[in-house]
This record gives structure tokens, C-alpha cells and sequence, in this order.
């Protein structure tokens, strides 16, 4: 029976098991799922830290006593709010089912709104708008005009 059940656990805690499993990251936001997208990219901008978009350069796994992060490293193209360097990190969680982490790809260019700053560092993740560049038109052009690098 030991067995059985410690097997049972093994599975669930394994990353590819998927079978109906919920996710562990739960999203609330005050804006409604229903608003425009420009109501939901003002209150986006206005609740992050930072607001930027840019190229990978660099991802570096890290792991900490209580968590599994992936540091990002940014070349910077443009910005809106509170980047002021060329290159920028950020920290996100390492993308599973069960974290909160966005699956950035090295090379790839993303439009980042910056949730939180712990400790002098950045942070980012899937509840936030950050999302490929290619698919974030919209927002930039609600955004207007940013500071180019």
C-alpha cells in the first residue's frame, strides 16, 4: 500500500502529468475579463513596476532554497515606463503547470510588464500582459510612444 500511494505521488508531482490537473497559478485582476483590451493596457501599465519590450538574450536557470527561476537577460528596444538601461533582467519562475512562470525563448522579442521588484531584482509572469512582440500590436500602439534604445 506504501507503494502504491508513493508512486501515486511521483506521478502527480511529475511535470508531464497532465490529466486534468489544475494549474497552481491563479490570476485575479480588478480589470474584468470582459473590459477593452485599452482599459485592461491602462491598468496593466499603471499596476507595473516597468514597462518595456525587448529581445532574449540570455536565460540562466537559478535555483533558490524554495524556488526554480529563470533569470532573463533583455537587450532593450523600447520603453514606457521605468527601464533606463539597455539590457535589463528578470526574474520569472520556471515555466510548469504548476508555477506562475512565462516561457520566455532565447532570441525571441516580447512586450514585459514588470509586476513586482523583491529585493532590488524584477520579476514577471504569465498573470501579467507580457507577451510576444509579435502578437502585442495592440497594447504598443495604446502605449504610444515609448523611449527607443
Amino acid at each position: 500500500m506504501f507503494l502504491a500511494k508513493f508512486a501515486l505521488l511521483g506521478l502527480l508531482a511529475s511535470p508531464n502529468f497532465n490529466s486534468g490537473v489544475e494549474s497552481a497559478c491563479s490570476c485575479l485582476s480588478k480589470v474584468s475579463s470582459g473590459a477593452s483590451v485599452s482599459r485592461k493596457v491602462k491598468y496593466e501599465r499603471k499596476k507595473s513596476k516597468a514597462v518595456f519590450s525587448g529581445q532574449v538574450l540570455e536565460m540562466v536557470e537559478r535555483n533558490t532554497r524554495d524556488s526554480y527561476e529563470n533569470v532573463v537577460t533583455f537587450r532593450v528596444i523600447e520603453t514606457w515606463k521605468r527601464v533606463r538601461t539597455n539590457t535589463i533582467k528578470i526574474i520569472t519562475p520556471r515555466a510548469s503547470p504548476y508555477s506562475c512562470g512565462y516561457d520566455f525563448q532565447a532570441g525571441e522579442t516580447y512586450l514585459v510588464y514588470v509586476e513586482r521588484i523583491d529585493d532590488e531584482e524584477l520579476w514577471t509572469g504569465i498573470c501579467s500582459r507580457t507577451m510576444n512582440l509579435v502578437n502585442a500590436a495592440e497594447d504598443v500602439r495604446i502605449l504610444g510612444k515609448g523611449k527607443r534604445f
